[in-house]
């Protein structure tokens, strides 16, 4: 729908939306709700409201879970990071920590600090985040700019845990376990469920 908004600009060139309805198979009625919606309050807005004020604290994942560091081209970044500010922010208030996808951070596998003249940080920083956090599984390490705190973050979850567990398994597979430092998987996992745990 975003596409179709984009491309008729918002409606305003009538003439285009039966064409670009026909291509995905949507129908003008749709895109002319998502249109009179687009700008409103998240239908979860009563969930979100309830959750601040259980004193829930909600960070950024990113819109659309795209990578962010080098190889990523910046007008995805900021097609992303405008859609996120647009679209989620208005239901979660101002929120000032970002938790990068697919264990990335803006500067792929580098400890260097911030450079504030980088195009993706000064915009970040514009949309108000000062907590950046990678999600790649490495422990104990922070850095503390002059307007960043930056740390990395284990994630513990079923796929890195199966991951943990295959490195005894089968040494061969080239599996880590990258949690080891914090729990034995083989005891906590549950045996239960489907294996392998895949993306």
């Amino acid at each position: 729908m975003i596409f179709l908004a984009l491309k008729t600009e918002d409606g305003r060139i009538t003439g285009k939306i039966p064409f670009y309805c026909r291509m995905p198979g949507l129908s003008r009625q749709g895109f002319y709700k998502y249109l009179a919606n687009k700008d409103r309050p998240w239908k979860y807005q009563d969930l979100a409201d309830a959750m601040k004020e259980e004193g829930w604290e909600f960070a950024s994942h990113t819109w659309g879970h795209n990578k962010v560091g080098d190889s990523g081209s910046y007008e995805r970044f900021e097609s992303d990071s405008h859609l996120w500010d647009r679209e989620v922010k208005p239901l979660l208030g101002d929120v000032d920590i970002i938790i990068y996808p697919q264990g990335e951070d803006l500067y792929e596998g580098s400890w260097r600090g911030y450079d504030p003249a980088n195009q993706k940080y000064q915009l970040l920083k514009e949309l108000g985040f000062s907590y950046f956090c990678s999600v790649d599984s490495n422990l104990g390490w922070t850095q503390l700019g002059n307007e960043y705190f930056r740390m990395g973050r284990a994630n513990v979850d079923g796929q890195r845990m199966w991951e943990a567990i295959s490195s005894y398994v089968d040494p061969s597979s080239g599996a880590k376990d990258r949690l080891s430092a914090l729990i034995d998987s083989r005891l906590v996992f549950d045996w239960s469920r489907p294996t392998p745990v895949t993306k």
